[in-house]
C-alpha cells in the first residue's frame, strides 16, 4: 500500500512539473516545451493507472519498478522547473530596474504635486521631462527580449545613479520614464535634459554585442505650460512625440502640440481602420513604354476615413511611421495585394512599398515570405521598392534585408532615384530589378535641358549596369513621348491609369497615351 501511495504522490508531482512546463509554452512557445509537456502528462497518467493496477492486484509492484517511476517523475519535474527559470531569466533585469532608486508612476505623480505645491509657494519653477527610448521593439527584434531587457536594466542604472537633491526620476513602463526637477534657474534644468539624454543615448554593450539606443524626451513647466499635475504630465508626453533623431528634446508648445493631439487622434483611428480592415489597397498600373502594354502594378494604399472622408497618404504614412503602426499597416497592405494578385487571370507583378523602419525589423523578410505562402502567389510576381534614404539609414542592415529578400525570389526597385546624396554608391551596391525615376524629374522634363541631361544621365546608368528604369509621374503626353524618345523602358502615372480598385490586364489608357505620343 505504501508504494502504491508514492506512486500515486508521484503521479501528481509529475503533473505539477507538466503544468510548470505547459505555462513555459504558453508564454514563450516552442516545440521543444510542447513535447515536454507531453510526455509529462503521459509520464502522470502512466504513475496513475500502475498505481490503480497494484491496488487492484493486476500487476505486482516491486521496490526496482517504484524507483525507475520516481526517478522518471523527478526527471520531468526538474525539466518543468527548469522551463520556469528560463521563462524567468529574461525578467530579471526590469524586476531590479524597479528595485533601483526610482518610483512608480503613483509615487512619481504624488511627488509631482508635492513640488508643485512648493513652487507655488516659494515662486519657482518645475520641470517634467517624459521619456521614451526610441525603436525599442527593433531591438527586441533583432536580439530577443532577455537581450532588450538587460539594456533597459542598463538604462534604468544610469538614470538612477543621475539625480541630483531637487531632481526625482521614475520608470513608468518597459522603455518609458518621467523625471522632475524644481528649479529657479533654467541651467539648471537643461544639466537635467543633459543628463538624461546622455544617459539614454550613449551605446549600450551587453555580452559583447552592443547597440545604439536613442532617447525622446518632451519637457512641460509649471507654470506657464499647466498648473495641473496631470495635465503637466500630459503635456509633457505631448512634446515627446514631436521629438525626432535630430531633436530628440521638445518642450511644450500649445499650437503645435494641438497638432500632435489632432495626430494622436488620428493614429488612434488609423489602429482601428487596420485592425477591422479599413484599409483600400488600390493598384496604378506600370506599362511598357513602346507599346503601353501593362507589366505590373504599384500597391498604393488608400484610408476612407468614416468622419473625415479620404486622407492622403501625404498625411496617415508619416502618422502611421511616427506612432509606430507602420509594420501593421505595412503587413496588411502586403497581405492584401499579395492574396489579391494572386487571384489575377494575368500573370502580372505587384509592387509594394517598404518604409525605413519596416526594413529595419529582422523578421521582415519571414513575413513576406509568410504572406507569399498564405496568398499562394509566386515570388517572382512580387516586387518589394525601396528609397535610397531607407539604404542610407542603415546600410548594412538594409543590405543583409534585400540579400534575403533576392533568396526568396522577390524583386527589389530603387524608389525614387536621383533624390539622395549617394544615388551612384547605393546603385553599385546591390543588384537592383529596376530602377524608378522620381517623378520630380519628370516633372520638370518639358523645356528644361539640365533636368533632361539629369534623365539621360540614369537612363545611361540603368544601360551600364543592364537596369531597366521605369519613370514615375508621367501626366502629359509630351512627357511620354520625350522618355520614350530617349529610351526609357517603363513608365507609371495619371496619363497611363490612376490607380484602382480592380486592375486589368489590359486598359486602354496606355495603349492611347502610346498612340497620342506617337
Amino acid at each position: 500500500m505504501t508504494t502504491i501511495l508514492t506512486l500515486l504522490l508521484l503521479a501528481a508531482a509529475v503533473c505539477a512539473g507538466g503544468t510548470i512546463a505547459a505555462l513555459h509554452l504558453v508564454r514563450r512557445g516552442g516545440a521543444g516545451w510542447l513535447a515536454l509537456a507531453v510526455a509529462t502528462a503521459g509520464a502522470a497518467l502512466g504513475c496513475a493507472g500502475y498505481a490503480f493496477a497494484a491496488a487492484f492486484g493486476a500487476v505486482t509492484v516491486d521496490p526496482v519498478t517504484a524507483l525507475i517511476v520516481a526517478a522518471a517523475g523527478m526527471l520531468v519535474i526538474a525539466g518543468g522547473g527548469f522551463a520556469w527559470l528560463v521563462d524567468h531569466k529574461g525578467e530579471a533585469p526590469v524586476a531590479l530596474a524597479r528595485m533601483a532608486d526610482m518610483l512608480d508612476r503613483a509615487a512619481f505623480e504624488q511627488d509631482l504635486a508635492r513640488a508643485i505645491a512648493e513652487a507655488d509657494a516659494a515662486g519657482t519653477q518645475v520641470a517634467i521631462a517624459a521619456v521614451t527610448v526610441d525603436r525599442f521593439e527593433g531591438i527586441v527584434a533583432s536580439y530577443g527580449q532577455r537581450f532588450g531587457d538587460l539594456v533597459l536594466g542598463a538604462i534604468v542604472a544610469r538614470l538612477a545613479g543621475a539625480p541630483l537633491t531637487d531632481e526625482t526620476f521614475a520608470q513608468f513602463g518597459a522603455a518609458e520614464y518621467a523625471a522632475l526637477t524644481r528649479f529657479a534657474d533654467r541651467t539648471s534644468m537643461l544639466d537635467m535634459l543633459r543628463r538624461i539624454e546622455l544617459a539614454c543615448t550613449a551605446p549600450v554593450e551587453i555580452e559583447g554585442v552592443s547597440v545604439d539606443v536613442h532617447a525622446m524626451i518632451g519637457v512641460a513647466i509649471f507654470p506657464q505650460d499647466s498648473r495641473a499635475a496631470t495635465t503637466l504630465l500630459d503635456h509633457a508626453v505631448l512634446a515627446r512625440h514631436r521629438a525626432t533623431a535630430d531633436a530628440p528634446v521638445c518642450f511644450y508648445d500649445a499650437p503645435l502640440d494641438a497638432q500632435m493631439r489632432e495626430q494622436r487622434a488620428l493614429a488612434a483611428d488609423l489602429k482601428a481602420a487596420i485592425a477591422r480592415g479599413g484599409i483600400d489597397v488600390l493598384y496604378q498600373p506600370q506599362v511598357d513604354m513602346s507599346d503601353g502594354t501593362i507589366i505590373g502594378y504599384e500597391a498604393l494604399a488608400r484610408w476612407p476615413h468614416p468622419l473625415r472622408g479620404a486622407i492622403p497618404p501625404a498625411d496617415f504614412i508619416p502618422i502611421a511611421e511616427r506612432h509606430g503602426l507602420i509594420g501593421e499597416l505595412g503587413d496588411w497592405v502586403l497581405g492584401r495585394a499579395c492574396s489579391e494578385a494572386a487571384r489575377w487571370n494575368f500573370p502580372c507583378k505587384v509592387a509594394i512599398n517598404v518604409s525605413p523602419q519596416q526594413l529595419g525589423e529582422a523578421d521582415l523578410p519571414a513575413r513576406i515570405h509568410e504572406a507569399l505562402m498564405f496568398s499562394g502567389l509566386p515570388p517572382r510576381r512580387l516586387e518589394i521598392e525601396v528609397t535610397e534614404s531607407v539604404i542610407a539609414a542603415n546600410r548594412a542592415q538594409a543590405l543583409h534585408a534585400l540579400r534575403q529578400f533576392k533568396a526568396l525570389g522577390v524583386a527589389v526597385a530603387l524608389d525614387d532615384f536621383g533624390t539622395g546624396y549617394s544615388s551612384l554608391e547605393v546603385l553599385g551596391s546591390f543588384p537592383f530589378d529596376k530602377i524608378k525615376l522620381d517623378r520630380s524629374f519628370v516633372a520638370k522634363i518639358e523645356g528644361n535641358d539640365q533636368v533632361l541631361g539629369i534623365v539621360r544621365a540614369v537612363l545611361g546608368l540603368g544601360r551600364t549596369f543592364r537596369i531597366p528604369v521605369l519613370a514615375q509621374g508621367i501626366e502629359t503626353e509630351a512627357q511620354y513621348r520625350i522618355l520614350r524618345a530617349e529610351g526609357c523602358a517603363m513608365g507609371q502615372g495619371y496619363l497611363m491609369g490612376r490607380p484602382g480598385a480592380n486592375p486589368m490586364p489590359v486598359v486602354d489608357g496606355p495603349r492611347a497615351a502610346v498612340r497620342s505620343a506617337a
